[in-house]
């Protein structure tokens, strides 16, 4: 054999032996793992910690080493094979401690220990977003129903603020905001860290931004901008971002397909958005991507019963020559047919706006005296039962944003007073139980919680 033959030879069991080196090294490197984000030392009411591996692991062995004091029911929800979100079944009350600790074994699909220390987190107590728009531009504001020291400035900007979503950790918010080349961009701010931008839509319009139950997803509308100067923009449509990998994309590929608002069923399974074009709701299945229309003519979107399986909602109906707004609901289980459930037979009552109970089968809606009326109150319905009953009612007063917490216990509304010199938007709270609500802000809109 040459020597040149050899030199090669060699060359080669050589890279052979330090392939197989490198191999058989990783194969027994440890997984290391990240608790929560950096820095992380509360979590929310609905309980969610994200956790993060450095190379892929079995999924099962992982929920086995896994120990969480106290004993709370939760599941795990795996976006890939390196991240995992524990979360909790049900809503964990603010002041407890929750200890997560990891027991020695192999975790790595390919080999190599779990290597993960113990972290503990406490339930933060929910707080109440709000939007101020004085001085010209609108911001992000928080309030404390349970507590003092607040309102607390979240965000300060000088656009304005088209529309904003909480994510169910609590933790974070999601807002469109306009920028200077006439769109809007999606933005993140959390309780304490200060605004980043989350996707730049330039001349696109990219608003009313909704959350996934799982934190994974955004979904929002997006309506593209106009291919010349002063054209019309393109129609709305649906779009998802996806944060386990950073990107975007219409959620339908049918360009045809227009929608605008998004609800999320609490399973993540279904969204609902309101489609124009078609007079009415428009209910998809993510799995399939398969449509149903559901006919009205309200414009709301609809409020999905806690257990993902109905989609409430107000109608417009014609009795006597009169316009009445009822309560109706669709059931995914008969997709070809909606159901009348609260309508008033003496006409003297308009039931609106819907909102599910987060716990169990129970609606907090508006009722109004008629459709010229302004002033209304807040009525609990139970679509079971058929027990109607009210809870809140102040003469001057127009209600809106009807919001449950998170515990499906406490409600917090918007109100608007009129009689006054200079009428101011308001943030009312009412405890359960309560005889009367309690204002807890002014100059603010748009309740919604942080849980």
């Amino acid at each position: 054999m040459k020597r040149f033959d050899w030199l090669a030879l060699i060359l080669c069991v050589f890279l052979l032996t330090l392939l197989a080196g490198v191999l058989f090294y990783d194969k027994f490197q440890p997984v290391k793992m990240s608790c929560g984000e950096p820095g992380q030392t509360q979590m929310g009411t609905r309980g969610f910690v994200a956790f993060q591996f450095s190379k892929a692991v079995d999924r099962n062995r992982f929920e086995a080493l896994l120990n969480v004091e106290p004993k709370i029911e939760a599941e795990v929800i795996w976006a890939n094979d390196t991240h995992a979100l524990w979360r909790s079944n049900s809503v964990l009350e603010p002041g407890l401690k929750v200890a997560f600790s990891f027991e020695k074994g192999r975790l790595g699909k390919d080999g190599g220990n779990l290597k993960a220390e113990a972290c503990q987190f406490e339930v933060h107590r929910p707080l109440v977003a709000v939007l101020n728009d004085e001085g010209g531009s609108s911001n992000l504001y928080a309030l404390d129903p349970y507590g003092k020291d607040y309102p607390r400035q979240i965000t300060n900007h000088e656009g304005t603020i088209l529309g904003f979503s909480a994510s169910p950790d609590g933790r974070r918010l999601v807002f469109s905001l306009t920028n200077e080349v006439g769109g809007a961009d999606l933005w993140l701010v959390g309780r304490d860290t200060e605004a980043s931008i989350l996707l730049e839509c330039k001349e696109d319009m990219c608003v009313s931004p909704a959350w996934s139950p799982d934190t994974l997803n955004i979904a929002y509308t997006r309506q593209s901008a106009a291919l010349e100067p002063n054209s019309p923009k393109g129609a709305p449509r649906i779009w998802l971002y996806d944060f386990t990998v950073g990107k975007t994309a219409a959620l339908l590929k049918e360009r045809q397909h227009i929608g605008y608002g998004t609800q999320w069923s609490p399973d993540g399974k279904h969204l609902s958005t309101w489609d124009g074009s078609n007079g009415g709701l428009r209910v998809i299945n993510l799995d399939t991507q398969e449509r149903v229309l559901v006919e009205s003519g309200s414009g709301y979107l609809g409020t999905w019963s806690a257990d993902s399986q109905k989609l409430y909602f107000s109608d417009m109906v014609l009795v006597d020559d009169e316009y009445l707004s009822v309560i109706k609901v669709f059931d995914i289980q008969k997709p070809n047919e909606t159901e009348l459930i609260l309508a008033d037979d003496n006409h003297n009552a308009n039931y609106r706006n819907p909102i599910s109970n987060p716990a169990e089968n129970r609606l907090a809606l508006l009722e109004q005296a008629n459709s010229f009326s302004p002033e209304g109150s807040i009525a609990l319905f139970e679509p079971e039962s058929g027990m109607l009953k009210k809870v809140h009612q102040k003469s001057q007063q127009i209600i809106g944003g009807i919001e449950w917490s998170p515990n499906g216990k406490d409600l917090v509304f918007m109100a608007f007073a009129l009689g006054e010199v200079k009428p101011l938007y308001e943030i009312w709270f009412l405890p359960e139980g309560a005889r009367e609500a309690r204002k807890i802000g002014e100059t603010f809109r748009q309740p919604t919680f942080m849980p």
